[in-house]
C-alpha cells in the first residue's frame, strides 16, 4: 500500500484549500487549489499567480525532498517564490 502525504492528499483538504482569483487580463475567475503556484487563464491564456499558494509543509516535513524534489528547500519561504514568479509574469 502506498501512503500519500496528507497535505497533498485531497481527501484531507477543506473548502479553504480551493480559491479563485480574477484574471488581470480578462476578468475570468481562475480556480486554484492550494498547491497551484500559477495557472493559465482558461479564457485568455494569461498566467495568473495563486494568492494563497501554500506548501508550508515543506518547512517541517521529513519527506519534503522525496515529495517535492530538490526544490523542497525553496518552499520554506513561499512569499518569496510567489513574488518572484509574479514579477516574472507581469
Amino acid at each position: 500500500m502506498s501512503l500519500k502525504c496528507p497535505g497533498q492528499d485531497s481527501r484531507y483538504w477543506t473548502p479553504d484549500d480551493i480559491n479563485e482569483k480574477e484574471c488581470p487580463g480578462c476578468g475570468y475567475m481562475v480556480e486554484f487549489i492550494k498547491t497551484d503556484l500559477v495557472r493559465n487563464c482558461p479564457e485568455c491564456g494569461r498566467k495568473v499567480v495563486n494568492p494563497r499558494f501554500n506548501m508550508g509543509c515543506a518547512e517541517w516535513c521529513e519527506a519534503a525532498e522525496q515529495c517535492l524534489g530538490a526544490s523542497a528547500t525553496l518552499y520554506g519561504n513561499t512569499e518569496t517564490i510567489r513574488e518572484a514568479v509574479k514579477k516574472e509574469i507581469d
